[in-house]
């Protein structure tokens, strides 16, 4: 046996000493390496432990007559949670008491107050802030009313010139555009001078305080209580105002949908135009092309130039095509040639110029009334070899 031995207990050892033996075995250990003390380890568990205890208590003095939520996070009640005033190291915070303190002592403060203005506020002076208030009311209320009035007038000028512009363009268009897309232009036009004509007259009243005794309670109420009577039919009015804008609105967005539809179907029939137009010049056709891309590219109330335009290179090009029509149809006509006049009578041979050869006969004096033998004609004679 070794000194290992001695240290462990081995039931399995057949020479195992006795229990004397081994209790002098492990005094001879505790002489030799010094008597057992606690570990490093086991005195931070010691400091953990005390420091747990002293913040949450021993554990005999656990109160469990307390709720579950007290102790237990999950089984916690909304609202059921103690006013926490204690510190970290288990005491009520001073700056807790303060602060708690100073909040009463503020609500207090401010009760009293009120209190104290009430009881001696002078009744004038409580009559005028009703007065300013109620007049502050007024104007804001005539304020958004006048705000209305202006957009409904802005609306309206829109809505006119809107009309003035159609009248001058879809006329133009007739017979250049499909006449469906054409009519219901034609009708949102009318439509909308139907919602602007008349012109509604908003009229926004105008307050001003009258002369009264600033002196004198009663007639400080009564010129609150006027004030207030203009203000009740200040909605009413506004009201009005809205839906009238509205409707002109809606007239307004119908018209623009409906004139887009005709730049569109502008844009898209601009093929079809030009084949029917295929004698017409190059320059003639390119022009009505151009104008055709602008209308497509155009949209709103900007459309009514580009398509004045095209209305006016369209005419061009019909009237350019309907003169090469007219110039190949036309027959030509020849210029008259002078036909001198004849006559039954056959025409009497010129005269001839003598020869040199044959004598030259004077001429004879003029034919008498008396009557002449006619001479003997010559004998002809034969000439001789």
């Amino acid at each position: 046996m070794n000194d290992l031995d001695a240290l462990f207990d081995d039931d399995s050892s057949a020479d195992r000493p006795p229990v004397a033996a081994r209790t002098d075995a492990a005094d001879d250990l505790v002489r030799l390496v010094g008597p057992q003390g606690p570990s490093s380890g086991e005195r931070r568990v010691f400091r953990d432990v005390e420091a747990l205890v002293s913040k949450i208590g021993a554990p005999g003095a656990i109160d469990h007559t307390r709720p579950a939520g007290w102790s237990a996070p999950e089984a916690a009640v909304a609202g059921n949670r103690p006013l926490n005033l204690m510190g970290s190291s288990g005491r009520i915070s001073l700056l807790s008491i303060v602060v708690a303190v100073l909040a009463i002592l503020c609500v207090v403060a401010a009760v009293a107050l009120g209190i104290y203005r009430q009881l001696t506020a002078d009744p004038v002076d409580a009559a005028m802030a009703s007065l300013v208030e109620a007049e502050s009311e007024v104007q804001n209320d005539l304020q958004g009313l006048a705000t209305a009035v202006d957009l409904y007038t802005q609306t309206a000028d829109q809505a006119d010139s809107l009309v003035a512009a159609a009248n001058q363009t879809l006329p133009s268009l007739d017979g250049k555009v499909e006449q469906g897309v054409l009519s219901a232009a034609v009708a949102a036009r009318d439509s909308l001078a139907v919602a602007v004509t008349p012109r509604a007259d908003f009229e926004v009243p105008v307050y001003e305080r009258g002369a009264m005794d600033a002196t004198s309670v009663a007639a400080i109420a009564s010129a609150t209580d006027k004030v207030r009577a203009q203000r009740v039919d200040i909605p009413d009015r506004l009201s009005a105002v809205r839906s009238e804008r509205s409707e002109v609105v809606q007239a307004v967005s119908e018209f623009i949908a409906r004139l887009d539809a005709v730049g569109q179907r502008v844009a898209a029939d601009v093929t079809q135009e030009l084949e029917q137009n295929d004698a017409a010049t190059d320059e003639a056709r390119a022009k009505v092309t151009a104008a055709a891309s602008v209308v497509g590219q155009t949209t709103g109330a900007d459309l009514f130039a580009p398509l004045n335009a095209y209305a006016v290179a369209v005419d061009e090009l019909r009237s350019e095509t309907q003169s090469v029509f007219e110039e190949s149809t036309t027959p030509r006509t020849t210029s008259p040639r002078t036909v001198l006049p004849t006559s039954s009578a056959t025409p009497e041979p010129a005269p001839s110029e003598p020869t040199s050869s044959e004598p030259v006969t004077p001429p004879s004096d003029p034919p008498s009334d008396t009557p002449t033998d006619p001479a003997p004609a010559p004998t002809p004679t034969l000439g001789l070899g």
